[in-house]
Protein backbone atom coordinates (compact mmCIF):
# COMPACT_ATOMS: atom_id res chain seq x y z
CA UNK A 1 0.00 0.00 0.00
CA UNK A 2 1.70 3.13 -1.25
CA UNK A 3 1.30 5.53 1.99
CA UNK A 4 2.71 8.75 0.10
CA UNK A 5 0.63 11.98 0.20
CA UNK A 6 -0.96 13.61 -2.73
CA UNK A 7 0.43 17.34 -2.96
CA UNK A 8 -3.11 18.90 -2.18
CA UNK A 9 -3.40 16.73 1.31
CA UNK A 10 0.21 17.43 2.13
CA UNK A 11 -0.86 21.03 2.11
CA UNK A 12 -3.68 20.86 3.49
CA UNK A 13 -1.98 19.01 6.43
CA UNK A 14 1.16 22.10 6.56
CA UNK A 15 -1.28 24.70 6.87
CA UNK A 16 -3.11 23.24 9.36
CA UNK A 17 0.38 22.50 11.37
CA UNK A 18 1.03 26.24 10.64
CA UNK A 19 -1.91 27.51 12.32
CA UNK A 20 -1.88 24.76 15.36
CA UNK A 21 1.72 26.00 15.81
CA UNK A 22 0.76 29.86 15.67
CA UNK A 23 -2.30 28.69 18.27
CA UNK A 24 0.29 27.07 20.50
CA UNK A 25 3.03 30.38 20.22
CA UNK A 26 -0.25 32.41 21.49
CA UNK A 27 -1.36 30.25 24.19
CA UNK A 28 2.33 29.14 25.60
CA UNK A 29 4.31 30.98 27.56
CA UNK A 30 7.82 31.39 26.05
CA UNK A 31 10.76 33.58 26.61
CA UNK A 32 13.15 35.52 24.48
CA UNK A 33 16.03 35.42 27.04
CA UNK A 34 17.23 33.72 30.12
CA UNK A 35 20.31 34.48 32.35
CA UNK A 36 21.40 33.70 35.82
CA UNK A 37 22.29 36.83 37.88
CA UNK A 38 25.00 35.85 40.33
CA UNK A 39 24.55 39.31 42.53
CA UNK A 40 21.08 38.45 43.56
CA UNK A 41 21.56 34.08 43.16
CA UNK A 42 18.30 34.52 40.53
CA UNK A 43 17.02 33.35 37.06
CA UNK A 44 16.14 35.75 35.16
CA UNK A 45 13.42 34.46 32.54
CA UNK A 46 12.31 37.92 29.96
CA UNK A 47 8.73 36.76 28.17
CA UNK A 48 8.10 37.47 25.01
CA UNK A 49 5.66 39.98 26.18
CA UNK A 50 8.80 42.15 27.63
CA UNK A 51 7.55 40.70 31.83
CA UNK A 52 10.60 39.96 33.98
CA UNK A 53 10.43 37.42 36.09
CA UNK A 54 13.21 36.90 38.35
CA UNK A 55 12.97 33.79 40.45
CA UNK A 56 15.57 33.43 43.59
CA UNK A 57 17.62 30.02 42.40
CA UNK A 58 16.92 28.08 46.01
CA UNK A 59 13.07 28.37 45.54
CA UNK A 60 13.86 25.45 43.13
CA UNK A 61 15.07 22.56 44.64
CA UNK A 62 16.96 21.58 41.72
CA UNK A 63 19.39 24.26 42.01
CA UNK A 64 19.76 23.87 46.07
CA UNK A 65 23.77 23.91 46.46
CA UNK A 66 24.36 24.21 42.89
CA UNK A 67 27.48 25.61 41.05
CA UNK A 68 26.64 29.45 40.19
CA UNK A 69 29.28 28.86 37.66
CA UNK A 70 26.97 25.75 36.01
CA UNK A 71 23.78 27.69 36.75
CA UNK A 72 25.52 30.45 34.43
CA UNK A 73 25.10 28.47 31.69
CA UNK A 74 21.61 28.64 30.87
CA UNK A 75 19.90 27.66 27.59
CA UNK A 76 16.97 28.73 26.15
CA UNK A 77 15.16 26.46 23.59
CA UNK A 78 14.47 28.06 20.41
CA UNK A 79 11.31 28.23 20.49
CA UNK A 80 11.76 30.20 23.71
CA UNK A 81 9.35 27.57 25.72
CA UNK A 82 11.98 25.52 27.74
CA UNK A 83 14.91 26.35 29.79
CA UNK A 84 18.22 23.75 29.97
CA UNK A 85 21.07 23.78 31.95
CA UNK A 86 23.51 20.94 30.15
CA UNK A 87 26.12 20.17 33.09
CA UNK A 88 23.82 20.18 35.42
CA UNK A 89 20.95 18.01 33.87
CA UNK A 90 17.77 20.57 34.49
CA UNK A 91 15.55 20.93 32.20
CA UNK A 92 12.20 23.23 32.46
CA UNK A 93 9.49 24.31 30.64
CA UNK A 94 9.06 28.34 31.02
CA UNK A 95 5.47 27.69 32.20
CA UNK A 96 6.31 24.51 34.72
CA UNK A 97 8.91 27.22 36.05
CA UNK A 98 6.76 29.91 37.13
CA UNK A 99 3.50 27.28 38.29
CA UNK A 100 6.55 25.43 40.45
CA UNK A 101 7.87 29.28 42.02
CA UNK A 102 4.32 30.93 42.29
CA UNK A 103 2.34 28.03 42.64
CA UNK A 104 -1.27 26.64 41.09
CA UNK A 105 -2.58 29.29 42.46
CA UNK A 106 -1.27 31.56 39.85
CA UNK A 107 -1.77 29.59 37.00
CA UNK A 108 -5.14 28.52 38.48
CA UNK A 109 -6.31 32.35 37.48
CA UNK A 110 -4.99 32.19 34.51
CA UNK A 111 -7.53 29.16 33.66
CA UNK A 112 -10.43 30.63 35.44
CA UNK A 113 -9.79 33.87 33.23
CA UNK A 114 -9.83 31.86 29.84
CA UNK A 115 -12.67 29.76 30.84
CA UNK A 116 -14.51 32.51 31.24
CA UNK A 117 -13.77 33.87 27.22
CA UNK A 118 -17.01 33.72 24.87
CA UNK A 119 -16.91 31.72 22.27
CA UNK A 120 -18.90 30.80 18.88
CA UNK A 121 -18.90 27.41 20.44
CA UNK A 122 -19.51 27.82 23.70
CA UNK A 123 -22.59 29.98 22.95
CA UNK A 124 -23.97 27.29 20.24
CA UNK A 125 -23.53 24.92 22.89
CA UNK A 126 -25.45 26.86 25.18
CA UNK A 127 -28.14 27.66 23.37
CA UNK A 128 -28.51 23.95 22.00
CA UNK A 129 -28.71 23.06 25.91
CA UNK A 130 -31.34 25.33 26.60
CA UNK A 131 -33.22 24.50 23.90
CA UNK A 132 -33.32 20.82 25.61
CA UNK A 133 -34.58 22.44 28.73
CA UNK A 134 -31.23 23.03 30.37
CA UNK A 135 -29.03 21.46 32.82
CA UNK A 136 -30.42 18.42 33.68
CA UNK A 137 -31.53 18.22 37.72
CA UNK A 138 -29.21 16.78 39.63
CA UNK A 139 -30.95 13.62 41.96
CA UNK A 140 -27.85 13.06 44.45
CA UNK A 141 -30.01 13.90 47.55
CA UNK A 142 -32.78 11.43 46.57
CA UNK A 143 -30.49 8.12 46.24
CA UNK A 144 -29.29 8.93 49.98
CA UNK A 145 -33.70 8.34 50.74
CA UNK A 146 -33.70 4.86 49.19
CA UNK A 147 -31.81 1.72 50.02
CA UNK A 148 -31.39 0.61 46.69
CA UNK A 149 -30.74 2.03 43.15
CA UNK A 150 -33.65 0.21 41.55
CA UNK A 151 -35.77 2.37 44.49
CA UNK A 152 -33.85 5.71 43.63
CA UNK A 153 -34.32 5.01 40.11
CA UNK A 154 -37.97 4.34 40.06
CA UNK A 155 -38.19 7.29 42.18
CA UNK A 156 -36.19 9.55 39.87
CA UNK A 157 -38.31 8.37 36.57
CA UNK A 158 -41.50 9.44 38.01
CA UNK A 159 -40.19 12.82 39.32
CA UNK A 160 -38.34 14.45 37.35
CA UNK A 161 -38.77 13.53 32.89
CA UNK A 162 -35.13 14.93 32.35
CA UNK A 163 -32.69 12.07 34.29
CA UNK A 164 -32.74 8.63 32.77
CA UNK A 165 -31.66 5.47 34.07
CA UNK A 166 -28.31 5.15 33.01
CA UNK A 167 -27.81 8.69 35.15
CA UNK A 168 -29.01 6.80 37.78
CA UNK A 169 -26.80 3.64 38.32
CA UNK A 170 -24.09 6.15 37.95
CA UNK A 171 -24.92 7.09 41.37
CA UNK A 172 -23.47 5.68 44.50
CA UNK A 173 -24.99 2.99 46.72
CA UNK A 174 -26.46 3.73 50.27
CA UNK A 175 -23.86 3.77 52.49
CA UNK A 176 -24.17 0.09 54.04
CA UNK A 177 -21.48 -0.30 55.94
CA UNK A 178 -22.78 2.94 58.40
CA UNK A 179 -25.82 0.76 59.67
CA UNK A 180 -23.25 -2.21 60.16
CA UNK A 181 -20.81 -0.12 62.18
CA UNK A 182 -23.85 1.21 64.91
CA UNK A 183 -24.62 -2.52 65.89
Amino acid sequence: MDKRLSDSEFKRQFDRAKERGKERALNELRAKAALFDENSNSIVIELLNGVKITLPSDSLIEFKNADPRLMAKVELSPSGNSLHWPELNVDFSVGAVIRDVFGKDVLAEHGRAGGSVSSEAKRIAARTNGLKGGRPRKITEVSKSFPTKSAAAAYAQKATSSVTLSNVKKMPAANKSSSSQKK
